[in-house]
């Protein structure tokens, strides 16, 4: 049987690619970590000891790398019952170029219809060439044999063995790919199989296809269809009877059940706005051995729409979809869901910041009994139907703003405001009845404090809760102060917190009171040890009390990172022994008295923060004077002789470079307001022009087939057909006028600044060049706006008019 699919996504193992055959030829890097946790209360909550080792080793030879990682932890081991999987893992992951293996226990993903992240013990294989075709492939155990051992919480399980490859052919406009995964329980695995478990033996073949198309950079369409064939029970007899393309490559028996499922979706913006829509369908009872969990029977769609305003500074995002079950007909009842979603996030400024999010869901059950169950009830009250449909209201909103207050050398401190809100009712025949309407209200307000130079900070908080579930109403207050602080050069950093609460409702009132204590140190930069300790107290009073609480959590963890980090470390010292003198220079209104290798850091930033776009000569000036600042910084840093220091010339040099940083600095903030200024006045001095006749272009050139219209979009567009088709030749002031006109009905259009600049953007950036020799000559601000307006005037004109010949 041969399996085609699309290649897999990334495992969960790692992948290192060090490319070609150069440098040191052997390399081991990686990290460890150990933790564990004691429990301890006087309720039987969880398990007092659990240990977990966890860890990542990356071998590598050249342009060969193994990456190996594992887990292993006691968790699994205290359990009183059996499970079909492990808990501990161990993969290995070489790669050598294109080629990745994965090997141990390891998961991958083929589709969410197919193999969809489960975990296997066994092997997998990625080829990724740089031609267009990709394949990967897996083997590999998905479940181990569970034998029943009559403990009602132990699984019985059948060992279960699945393959599966992906093929996919890629370019750049569409790709198209094919998969192929198969699975099934090996019957003799179990010496007893229970009946009332309801375990049987099960096989499963899954097909699918999926393609995607790059119709231009603004538009994507996407498919994926599935089919999949199911057999419950391998033990049924067989059958010929084929249905879905996964059934022809199956041994079908009575038991065999075949499914489809298929998503279709297109991606599309236009302009600055992002729209999508999608259609899914599941069959009922649809099920892949590839996945542990999976969703069927549902109908689904969905469009989203998202747009930034206000020069970006906020955007909206919106998610509406109908969702339907029952497609089969065969429940008692059918449920529809309408579901929407609101999200605007705002930036006020660089200190406010907003987000809300509104949700409403309404899912509809009708009732779709037998028709003569209606005709035949003695009860005439039950024949309306409509007393068993009902609707589940579901709403939420959040809003979180949050505002950073003015920053210092000292200071640093910020507030967090937040309110959420949950509600779901019931609603039959129009009305909500008591009991049925459940909300959730919950307040809190947070602020946080930091003094930078002696490292303590300080945060508090303040939360309220408010609930009704039914009739039953409870409310919850309380407070969090906690405060850290660190020490020896910031290795050791400490934290202290303590929470207390109160919930009150109708029959009980609880306390809790939290103290927890965390603290981190970090040794030698590869060495970090973490240690927390909690303590819960919780006592409730009233007429109906749960018992007192009284728990204890401490945990203890280490992580060593190892490969690399020592070599770093020791050639920055070695950078840092060479470099002795120390310098005060300006750079961006600021004074730094250091090295010159801060010094350097310090004049990329600045550089890093200007935008060359176009202006390449004004780049290979500044890069010049900046390397020329360097050599004489180093050799500076190096001169022992401190009469042969010429600082004076140094911190000239730096100067006149600081100085054209911060021109250019200066230049891309007044040219942002100046290509708004030109596109304004372009929409201004436009919109009212009038240069066109179309009697006058009939009569000239003797054009025929134009209707009568008194539109004048639709008068152009005539005597441009009819121009285009007749062959007819302009002079330069008709072929002036129409191409104007053109730019006049295009302004008439678009009529934000934003759209027409979006339109214009690359004229506009061929003319910074000349905007910024203007500027840096001092020439007066409406003389630029004026010129920049008539270069995008003309570039659309021109553009135009190639389109008609010229006499």
């Amino acid at each position: 049987m041969l399996f085609l699919a699309l290649i897999s996504q990334p495992s969960q193992s790692q992948s290192i690619d060090l490319g070609s055959f150069s440098g040191q030829p052997f390399k081991i890097g990686g990290g460890i970590s150990a933790g564990a946790t004691y429990f301890n209360s006087n309720r039987n909550a969880r398990e007092p000891f659990v240990y977990n080792f966890t860890g990542n080793v990356n071998l590598s030879f050249y342009s060969f790398s193994m990456p190996i990682s594992y887990n292993f932890t006691n968790l699994g081991g205290q359990l009183d019952y059996k499970i079909p999987f492990n808990f501990n893992r161990l993969s290995i992951s070489p790669k050598y170029k294109w080629i990745t293996a994965h090997i141990g226990d390891v998961s991958m993903t083929f589709s969410p219809y197919s193999l969809a992240g489960h975990q296997f013990s066994g092997a997998g294989v990625e080829l990724t060439p740089d031609g267009p075709l990709k394949f990967s492939a897996m083997y590999g155990r998905f479940l181990k044999a569970v034998e029943d051992d009559d403990n009602p919480n132990t699984l019985p399980a059948f060992k279960r063995i699945g393959y599966g490859s992906k093929v996919e052919y890629v370019k750049d406009k569409f790709k198209v790919g094919v998969i192929g995964f198969y699975a099934k329980d090996i019957i003799n695995s179990l010496q007893f199989i229970p009946d009332a478990k309801d375990i049987t033996p099960k096989e499963n073949l899954v097909v699918s296809i999926s393609a995607e198309a790059k119709i231009n950079e603004d538009l994507k369409l996407y498919t994926d269809i599935s089919n999949s064939s199911l057999t419950q029970d391998t033990r049924a007899e067989d059958t010929n009877e084929k249905k879905g393309i996964a059934s022809l490559f199956f041994n079908n028996r009575t038991s065999t059940q075949n499914f489809n499922a298929y998503k279709v979706g297109l991606d599309y913006k236009i302009q600055k706005t992002t729209l999508g829509t999608s259609f899914e369908r599941v069959d009922p009872n649809y099920q892949t051995l590839g996945a542990y969990f999976f969703a069927n029977d549902l109908q689904n769609i969905m469009v989203n729409l998202s747009r930034p305003f206000f020069s970006d500074k906020v955007m909206l995002q919106l998610n509406v979809g109908v969702q339907e079950d029952n497609l089969d007909n065969k429940k008692v009842t059918t449920t529809n869901r309408l579901v929407g979603t609101l999200n605007a996030s705002a930036r006020f400024s660089e200190k406010l910041i907003s987000n809300i999010t509104i949700t409403n869901q309404t899912t509809t059950t009708n009732a779709n009994p037998d028709q003569f169950a209606q005709i035949n009830q003695v009860n005439p009250e039950l024949n309306n139907v409509d007393q068993i449909n009902y609707r589940q209201l579901s709403r939420s909103a959040n809003i979180n703003t949050n505002y950073n207050f003015e920053a210092t050398k000292k200071n640093k401190k910020n507030i967090v405001f937040n309110y959420s809100f949950n509600q779901v009712a019931n609603e039959q025949g129009g009305i909500i009845r008591v009991g049925q309407l459940s909300s959730f209200h919950n307040f809190s307000t947070n602020y946080s404090h930091a003094l930078l130079k002696s490292k303590w900070a300080f945060s508090s908080s303040l939360n309220f809760t408010y609930s009704t579930i039914g009739i039953m109403e409870t409310s919850t207050y309380g407070t969090v102060l906690g405060v850290n602080k660190k020490f020896l050069k910031d290795k050791l950093t400490t934290q202290f917190s303590t929470a207390i609460n109160q919930s009150n409702s109708e029959t009980s009132a609880v306390r809790n009171l939290n103290f927890r204590l965390t603290s981190s140190y970090k040794l030698f930069e590869q060495h970090n040890f973490n240690l927390s300790a909690s303590q819960v107290f919780s006592n409730a009073s009233g007429t109906n009390p749960r018992p007192s609480i009284n728990e204890v959590t401490v945990t203890f963890g280490y992580n060593y990172n190892f490969g690399g980090g020592k070599k770093k470390d020791k050639e920055t010292e070695t950078v840092q022994k060479v470099e002795k003198n120390s310098l005060k220079v300006k750079i961006d209104d600021a004074y730094i008295e250091n090295d010159a290798l801060k010094i350097k850091k310090a004049i990329e930033k600045q550089i890093a923060t200007l935008d060359f776009k176009n202006l390449d000569s004004l780049k290979q000036s500044i890069n010049n004077r900046k390397a020329a600042v360097f050599q004489q910084l180093e050799a500076f840093d190096t001169i022992t002789d401190k009469k042969a220091l010429k600082e004076k010339d140094l911190k000239n040099s730096i100067a006149i470079l600081n100085e054209q940083i911060q021109e250019m600095k200066q230049f891309n903030i007044e040219y942002n307001k100046i290509a708004e200024n030109a596109i304004k006045q372009l929409l201004f001095n436009t919109r009212d022009t009038n240069l066109f006749n179309k009697n006058y272009f009939v009569k000239k050139y003797n054009l025929s087939n134009t209707e009568v219209t008194r539109n004048r979009k639709e008068q152009f567009e005539q005597i441009e057909q009819a121009i285009l088709k007749e062959n007819i030749p302009l002079d330069k002031k008709d072929a002036f006028a129409i191409s104007h006109l053109k730019l006049v009905l295009f302004l008439e259009e678009n009529e934000s600044v934003d759209e027409v600049k979006e339109k214009y953007q690359s004229s506009i950036d061929n003319e910074k060049q000349n905007c910024y020799i203007q500027w840096i000559n001092k020439e007066k601000e409406n003389k630029i706006i004026d010129n920049l307006e008539l270069k995008l005037a003309q570039s659309f004109i021109q553009k135009y008019q190639t389109k008609f010949q010229i006499k």
